[in-house]
């Protein structure tokens, strides 16, 4: 989204016997997530939101209006404190879990849980999008960014519903698909994001950027 070219790898907790020794080797202060540029580590979310903004290219996704702003952070609190803990679960389910045994089947109780738990919040981001192009405004901001992934999650997971059912959203994410990245590559940012395949490989793309 922002024209950074990036590695990047991950570590799943169930699937990594030494797994504070595999963080602290990516991560000197052993915080997650860690982005390393050159000699220089930045640790957790906000942090590398905050130097993603001033290091990208193209306009700084957190509007620059403050009423804006709070909305934005709002939505992605609601994403990250109240979506992200189910969709987790419904990825444990049909993704993690197989990484350490093959063998093992989605426990589907626990993903229909955990889908009929986030009908009310994507409810509420169907209700927000009504008349708008994205979740703030009409610019893409850091809500659009966290809730794209969590929506497609849901969606390789086989949780299709979520989106279908709900017009605003399934617009909405139909945009996010085929968007052209702000920094001004011709680049779709959608495209970086892991198809079922991968997912179930637990695979995740590097981003290259080659029409500097």
């Amino acid at each position: 989204e922002q024209g950074m070219e990036m590695n990047c790898y991950s570590t799943v907790t169930d699937a990594v016997s030494n797994l504070d020794e595999c963080i602290s080797e990516l991560s000197p202060l052993s915080i997650t997530p860690c982005l390393k540029e050159a000699d220089f580590y930045t640790c957790g979310a906000d942090a590398i939101t905050a130097f993603t903004d001033a290091r990208g290219l193209g306009y700084a996704l957190t509007p620059r209006n403050a009423a804006l702003a709070a909305m934005q952070n709002y939505w992605v609190d609601i994403a990250v404190t109240n979506v992200a803990p189910h969709v987790k679960l419904i990825t444990d389910e049909v993704f993690v879990k197989n990484y350490s045994d093959p063998s093992y089947s989605a426990d589907m109780q626990v993903v229909n849980t955990a889908n009929e738990d986030l009908k009310i919040f994507f409810d509420a981001l169907n209700q927000q999008l009504e008349g708008n192009k994205y979740i703030v405004c009409d610019k893409y901001t850091w809500a659009d960014l966290h809730w794209s992934a969590y929506v497609h999650l849901c969606e390789i997971a086989g949780c299709n519903s979520l989106i279908d059912e709900r017009k605003n959203v399934k617009d909405w994410f139909n945009r996010i698909k085929t968007r052209k990245a702000q920094c001004g590559q011709d680049e779709v940012a959608f495209d970086m994001m892991p198809s079922t395949e991968e997912a179930k490989q637990g695979k995740l793309r590097s981003v290259v950027i080659n029409n500097y």
